[in-house]
């Protein structure tokens, strides 16, 4: 194995080299006023009244995308791994629209998740997590 030090001159000349993958979205970030407005209360739907798709295929991936794509809310959940493991991983994701769940395989389509992106990204979606302690940093290191 070859371990390599960081050249400092070459950090001192370019610092950016170390910047957060995330930088210019975080710190170019303006809420948009409609997610800073108390809106409306919505009751959630009942089990029998949620459409629920489980996302392990890139055919179920795109129809989930063609749903969250054009909504404005989404609530998002992981699941994470770490039993024997240093970093662990994100196993199980769930993410919920008003009318549709979904529960996507994040082991069948790790590869493809990066799709996502778009729709995480988008300052005009609000996305709103559940004991979001370590979720974000999980969704950047493993997608």
């Amino acid at each position: 194995m070859n371990f390599e030090s960081i050249d400092l001159d070459l950090l001192e000349k370019h610092p950016e080299i170390l910047d957060h993958p995330y930088v210019n979205e975080i710190t170019s970030f303006e809420p948009d006023e409609i997610v800073l407005k108390l809106g409306e209360l919505h009751f959630p739907k009942t089990i029998e009244q949620t459409k629920c798709l489980f996302v392990d295929t890139i055919d179920t991936l795109k129809t989930m995308m063609d749903h969250i794509e054009i909504q404005s809310e989404l609530a998002i959940d992981l699941e994470h791994h770490s039993y024997r493991s240093y970093q662990g991983f994100t196993c199980l994701m769930q993410i919920s629209s008003r009318t549709e769940d979904f529960l996507i395989d994040t082991l069948a389509l790790r590869d493809e998740l990066s799709i996502l992106n778009n729709v995480f990204t988008n300052p005009k979606v609000l996305k709103v997590f559940h004991g979001a302690d370590w979720d974000v940093e999980w969704l950047q290191k493993d997608f």
